[in-house]
């Protein structure tokens, strides 16, 4: 999900473990439809122009046509962190999950019958982050921030060890570690329930993080 207008040359990803909703085949060529009419495309290719962002299809607009209704707990919290970044002049922003792959259950991927949709949704994210190379990467969640380390050994940015610290909760000041060329934040899951264990506090601590990833960008 973005909403920036070239995705490809964000500077910032948002990342957490798995998303919950897959989209339904039988839902997704009809909107398609809807925002591309008239087009001779196959549904596919359709589906990546609007991750793109290309007109007059939008990533976002695809997932609340398929998605119709108010955002659910997690969707909000994660939009509150773009909100956070654009409103220190960061609009070039990717959210995405280490694993691009729905389960209802983040549990459910360890289920024999997800083990290639995990293969998949690893190798989707591995490739964003070696074609794009964001500058700061924004991992919200403790399992996240263990797969997330993980993935990126697997990559071997520079081949030197790293560790990914464990998020605290609730969080004090900006946790943070560098990559290779980037840098992580960690914060704790914007997921519930986890997310009730600190979420009073989740705008002002997220702001902070903002800051520092504006400093980050800005140097």
């Amino acid at each position: 999900m973005t909403d920036y207008v070239a995705p490809w040359a964000a500077r910032v990803f948002t990342v957490g473990f798995n998303q919950h909703s897959p989209y339904l085949a039988t839902e997704l060529p009809r909107v398609l439809d809807e925002l591309y009419p008239g087009d001779p495309r196959s549904p596919d290719e359709k589906y990546i122009a609007s991750l793109l962002n290309c007109p007059p299809g939008r990533c976002r607009e695809v997932y609340e046509r398929v998605f119709p209704g108010p955002p659910g707990p997690t969707r909000r919290n994660t939009d509150s962190v773009i909100q956070a970044l654009g409103d220190v002049g960061i609009p070039d922003v990717v959210q995405t999950n280490v694993i691009c792959y729905s389960t209802p259950m983040a549990r459910d991927l360890r289920l024999p019958a997800h083990r290639n949709g995990v293969k998949r949704g690893r190798e989707i994210f591995e490739t964003l982050v070696q074609i794009i190379r964001p500058r700061v990467i924004i991992a919200h969640g403790a399992k996240t921030s263990r797969k997330l380390a993980e993935t990126l050994r697997t990559l071997r940015l520079n081949g030197a060890e790293f560790t990914v610290p464990k998020p605290r909760v609730p969080p004090s000041q900006p946790l943070s570690a560098h990559i290779d060329d980037i840098v992580v934040f960690i914060i704790p899951s914007l997921a519930p329930p986890a997310f009730n264990r600190w979420g009073r506090g989740m705008l002002s601590h997220v702001a902070a993080v903002a800051e520092e990833v504006r400093e980050i960008l800005d140097d």
